[in-house]
């Protein structure tokens, strides 16, 4: 692949199926807490939000939604989460493959009357913004539950994927 902003969608791909699959261990009552400020909502409120906004973004970079049903009110559980997460993988893999022009522009038009423009190297920024910042409330969280979350740092994904090697280097007897 061509494009070295793929390594960035993998590890954004990595990381959110490392919490999903770790957040599936939590109790429900777990999950639904959301007493903690500074936070999108409870972890499963915010597992929901990420994961299923990366759809709307990817309208916006493609003009094509994905082949989800899907509605802000939905309550979906972690088998459809996983689901959409690894679609969302897929995406990225094929757009970012495909050549992308960072500085194509996005108009995006909203009910308000107002209409907005960037470019999809913003969107391809605030899609891992976005996921990170979710993530990594969602640790905080499970923190406050005295539990330890998972590494998501990139340096854990490459090392999980064999792209973070240790090797002991042979010293030099001189002397």
């Amino acid at each position: 692949m061509a494009d070295s902003s793929i390594d960035a969608f993998r590890h954004n791909a990595w990381a959110t199926t490392t919490l999903l699959e770790f957040c599936k261990e939590l109790s429900e009552r777990e999950l639904d807490v959301s007493d903690s400020t500074g936070t999108f909502g409870s972890i499963m409120d915010t597992l929901r939000h990420f994961v299923t906004s990366e759809g709307y973004y990817r309208f916006l970079v493609s003009g094509n939604w994905p082949n989800w049903e899907w509605s802000r009110d939905e309550t979906p559980g972690f088998d459809v989460l996983e689901e959409r997460a690894k679609d969302n993988k897929q995406f990225w893999e094929e757009f970012l493959s495909s050549g992308v022009d960072p500085d194509a522009p996005v108009i995006q038009e909203r009910s308000e009357g107002k209409e907005y423009e960037t470019t999809v190297g913003v969107i391809v920024a605030q899609i891992l913004n976005h996921g990170n910042d979710h993530r990594s409330q969602v640790s905080m969280m499970i923190t406050q539950l005295g539990k330890e979350p998972p590494d998501l740092q990139a340096w854990a994904y490459a090392e999980a994927t064999g792209r973070y090697i240790v090797r002991q280097v042979p010293t030099s007897n001189s002397g």
